[in-house]
């Protein structure tokens, strides 16, 4: 009597592949990609004998978590929406109160990975917003490769929010895969 067939499953992680005589073979391909922020701020002077912008409240940005894209399957698109709680990039903006700031991003154009290795991303229009009630579910929609001017609320405090597009080649070596995006704000001397 023949022995039952065993069922076309994959098990572990990974990607599935079936052998020649139908039973299951795992191959592990592990790659996790990850963007960190370098936040500066450029402090604006204001004429002599006036107070700075911001009404002397110093403009300060923290990052609250950086853009992950967690892992990636080789040539599989990975989306991040601006508005993903749990993979977006998200900075807290601290400044005066009713004033203007200018928010302006340099985006890596991949991700750095071991011998070598690349993988592209992109920022298309929209991956950005800013939420002046600090509400990720309630965003003024940018374009990151633009300067954007946002009007802190009377608190002083918003959030930006960062989303991104990683686009894993075919043929990738596993590991770890990093970039730096670099956002800088000045108020604009209201």
């Amino acid at each position: 009597m023949r022995p039952a067939p065993r069922p076309l499953t994959a098990r572990g992680s990974g990607l599935g592949l079936l052998t020649r005589d139908m039973t299951p073979r795992v191959t592990t391909l592990v790659l996790s990609a990850f963007l960190a922020f370098a936040p500066t701020v450029a402090e604006a002077q204001g004429p002599p004998g006036q107070r700075p912008p911001g009404g002397g409240r110093p403009l300060r940005v923290q990052v609250q978590q950086g853009l992950s894209f967690g892992t990636l399957l080789p040539g599989v698109p990975q989306v991040v929406a601006p508005s993903d709680p749990l993979n977006a990039g998200i900075l807290d903006i601290r400044g005066g109160g009713r004033t203007d700031v200018l928010v302006s991003f340099l985006l890596p154009v991949q991700l750095d990975g071991p011998d070598g290795a690349g993988v592209p991303v992109s920022f298309p229009p929209g991956s950005a917003g800013y939420s002046p009630t600090r509400d990720i579910g309630a965003q003024i929609a940018f374009d990151p490769y633009a300067s954007e001017v946002l009007t802190l609320p009377r608190n002083g405090r918003g959030m930006v929010y960062l989303g991104g597009i990683a686009m894993p080649p075919s043929q990738l070596p596993s590991g770890g895969y990093a970039g730096t995006i670099t956002v800088t704000l000045s108020y604009l001397g209201n």
